[in-house]
């Protein structure tokens, strides 16, 4: 599994922000945002809703993009364990066309940017 960490990170590469420009979006000191992107620092609410509103989206829509991560993406390929299990499987299933071998945590870097509409979700 990858650590919360692992979101900030993936926000930072994504849309290219320099570490003070980052900080600033954060309402962090540079010190604190180089803690959590070197993983020395846990990730609080506060820095979730942070990220979240700089990417006009839920925190759940971010904490759903973690699940999606491409270290996660090895769980979803094994036989799901319970009913979420089969929820996240099927979610992926429907994202993996939208999966680019090339490109680290697109799936996840997708729902960030709210390339997929709501119809993948019809059940």
């Amino acid at each position: 599994m990858t650590d919360l960490n692992d979101i900030i990170v993936l926000w930072a590469e994504t849309y290219g922000y320099q570490p003070k420009d980052a900080a600033n979006r954060l309402g962090i000191h540079r010190s604190h945002l180089s803690r959590l992107l070197n993983y020395t620092s846990p990730v609080t609410s506060q820095t979730l809703k942070h990220v979240a509103t700089d990417l006009n989206c839920s925190i759940e829509r971010l904490l759903f993009a973690y699940m999606f991560m491409d270290e996660n993406l090895e769980r979803l390929e094994e036989e799901p364990r319970d009913g979420f299990d089969h929820v996240l499987k099927s979610v992926y299933d429907r994202l993996r066309s939208h999966r680019r071998m090339n490109e680290k945590h697109s799936i996840a870097r997708t729902i960030l940017a709210c390339d997929i509409g709501t119809d993948y979700f019809d059940f």
